[in-house]
């Protein structure tokens, strides 16, 4: 078994390579975590926040393809909480959907701080859906090199529980604000052609008995 490679700031599948290519070396740096999946993850975030600018997300989806969208203005992040099926939330529902949305006090890293809330920002839930999408292919990647680190194999079915909440998103726009994806076809397209590869993921993963996540 192989482990610690990503410790050593080294990147070793094409994701991983893709993603780190965006990144100074300084940032890439500050951007290591104990496991690859995580250090991915986080990493996506800070592409995506490199490029947002005021009311505009951006989102990478690899290959130096981005999706750049201005905030819906009538669309709240609560609103998309409240377009999720009961039996569809996962434990990431209160997290990324209830938990973010106003602004608050919180302790990070032994310092409290203020936090902006997501609230006005819908679309922010992509930006945690590509996060996901992103580690869990460079875990399955590691993983076709026989490459196995310590990793939470739930991730792997992350995407999965996350699509979920990216269609409530395209219902609360189809709901309370349909001219924006009339004006955003480029948001229905990724929203369609992405669960192929949030199925392909869980799919892989599942058939690997060290990857795979028992509910």
């Amino acid at each position: 078994m192989i482990t610690g490679i990503i410790l050593l700031g080294l990147c070793s599948t094409p994701t991983q390579i893709d993603i780190s290519s965006k990144l100074t070396p300084a940032e890439a740096s500050e951007y290591t975590f104990k496991t690859s999946i995580t250090t991915t993850h986080e990493r996506s975030h800070l592409i995506n926040a490199k490029e947002s600018k005021h009311k505009l997300q951006a989102i990478y989806l690899g290959k130096n393809k981005f999706l750049k969208l201005p905030w819906p203005s009538k669309v709240k992040l609560s609103d998309v909480a409240a377009r999720v099926p009961n039996d569809k939330k996962g434990f990431r529902y209160k997290t990324y959907l209830v938990d973010q949305a106003p602004d608050r006090w919180q302790n990070i890293n032994g310092q409290t701080l203020w936090i902006r809330g997501r609230e006005d920002n819908a679309l922010y839930i992509l930006d945690e859906f590509a996060s996901y999408i992103h580690g869990a292919l460079t875990g399955l990647e590691e993983a076709s090199q026989g490459i196995y680190l310590d990793h939470r194999t739930d991730l792997f079915m992350a995407p999965t529980e996350m699509y979920q909440y990216v269609l409530a998103l395209q219902k609360a726009l189809q709901d309370l604000e349909p001219d924006y994806l009339t004006k955003h076809p480029e948001l229905v397209d990724y929203i369609k052609n992405v669960r192929k590869t949030v199925e392909d993921i869980a799919a892989k993963a599942q058939k690997d008995p060290k990857l795979k996540w028992s509910y």
